[in-house]
């Protein structure tokens, strides 16, 4: 099963929001160890502000930042944006095309898939030519997809500039814990009450209308959307190769 999140956020609605607290949350309980690829957007342009960024998100060593819309733009300090953006995490790069892209996506992938555990432990630069390698094997456990930039202001300035909307998928079996021993799903443990006092209450999708989504912190929940076992892959790999 395939757990989707639908998180809105309005102009003028004051932080912390909602797509930010799903990613952080994910991220805290089970991605600490993940491999994260981006699709941001436009990024922040600044070293203060990509870092402060950066930082609150509390993104795994192995990260990567696709060119985005302005990943090529110059910085001050003799660097690129993507390359700054980059420079934070493992040498990851050249996974995508240098195209400008628009898409706002994030992919986590079980670093212990085939040659997600190959990405993970191999020294040096992963190049372009790695891409399909990294696809037959990587399994992607979630994945965030919207019109969210994935830059500070976007994420962090209070209060939004304007609305955005975004969408979280995750499978059951990425609610394992790494210290699970039995290796079953904990099911319910991402939507514990720890989650639901974090996201105010959680409303299933079926049962939410305006009135519940501007009083429920603009999150709804949905448990019922079902998808094939390699529906998150096929997406990623439509993202990364182009047809």
């Amino acid at each position: 099963m395939i757990y989707t999140f639908f998180m809105k956020k309005f102009q003028k609605d004051k932080a912390p929001f909602p797509t930010t607290m799903v990613v952080q949350e994910y991220l805290y309980l089970y991605g600490q160890n993940d491999i994260v690829i981006s699709f941001p957007g436009y990024m922040g342009t600044t070293s203060k502000s990509i870092g402060k960024f950066l930082r609150n998100m509390c993104f795994p060593a192995n990260t990567y930042f696709t060119v985005g819309m302005n990943g090529k733009n110059q910085m001050k300090l003799k660097s690129n944006v993507q390359d700054y953006h980059n420079s934070f995490f493992n040498k990851i790069k050249n996974i995508n095309k240098p195209l400008k892209d628009h898409s706002k996506m994030l992919f986590f992938l079980d670093p212990n898939s085939v040659n997600g555990g190959l990405l993970n432990q191999k020294e040096g630069d992963i190049e372009l030519k790695d891409a399909q390698l990294l696809l037959k094997g990587c399994k992607v456990k979630a994945v965030l997809i919207g019109s969210s930039n994935q830059s500070y202001n976007t994420y962090f300035k209070d209060p939004a500039d304007k609305g955005e909307a975004d969408v979280f998928m995750i499978k059951d079996i990425a609610l394992v814990k790494e210290d699970d021993k039995t290796g079953s799903p904990l099911n319910d443990a991402f939507f514990d009450k720890k989650a639901e006092e974090l996201y105010d209450k959680i409303t299933d999708y079926e049962e939410a209308n305006e009135n519940k989504l501007k009083n429920e912190n603009h999150i709804i929940l949905s448990k019922r959307i079902k998808g094939g076992d390699n529906f998150l892959d096929e997406i990623l790999q439509a993202s990364l190769i182009k047809q």
